[in-house]
């Protein structure tokens, strides 16, 4: 069996991963089962073209933090984040430290940049709940007194 040796590891963002698939779904006019359940996990949550995400990251490494290393920004353009509170939320995950300027300046980065950009149509997920029989609106907000439970004596 063949032995095979990693050249470089680099993180890729959900839509540079969708452009690919798409160009592997062109050339191959088939995906596999993987790549079929890939490419529909990603038709729901990449709202973005890959172009967007390029002038993203553009951004973000024109700001030169200097602990912001390739995985954080990937994990940045994937989700997006354009408040304070979500960059911080997104970064929570990894054992980094930013100061609260820095986090400003990533979440205003992003969403200035959004606004002048135009979302590409999503996907919506199919449901996983059924729907109910009875709405909540229908349900009534008191017992009737027959059927509240009787009180023993």
């Amino acid at each position: 069996m063949p032995t095979f040796t990693i050249l470089s590891e680099r993180p890729v963002s959900m839509a540079s991963l969708k452009e690919e698939i798409g160009r592997i779904k062109k050339r191959d006019d088939e995906l596999n089962f993987r790549g079929q359940k890939t490419e529909e996990y990603l038709n729901y949550f990449v709202g973005y073209s890959a172009a967007v995400h390029a002038k993203v990251e553009e951004a973000l490494l024109k700001l030169e933090i200097s602990r912001l290393k390739p995985e954080h920004i990937t994990k940045l353009l994937d989700l997006l984040p354009i408040t304070p509170e979500e960059v911080k939320s997104v970064l929570l995950g990894y054992n980094l430290t930013i100061t609260k300027e820095n986090i400003a300046k990533i979440a205003q980065t992003i969403q200035e940049i959004l606004a002048k950009e135009t979302p590409i149509e999503t996907v919506q997920p199919p449901r996983s709940a059924p729907e109910p029989i009875t709405k909540i609106e229908d349900i009534p907000k008191e017992v009737p007194a027959e059927s509240a439970p009787k009180e023993s004596a």
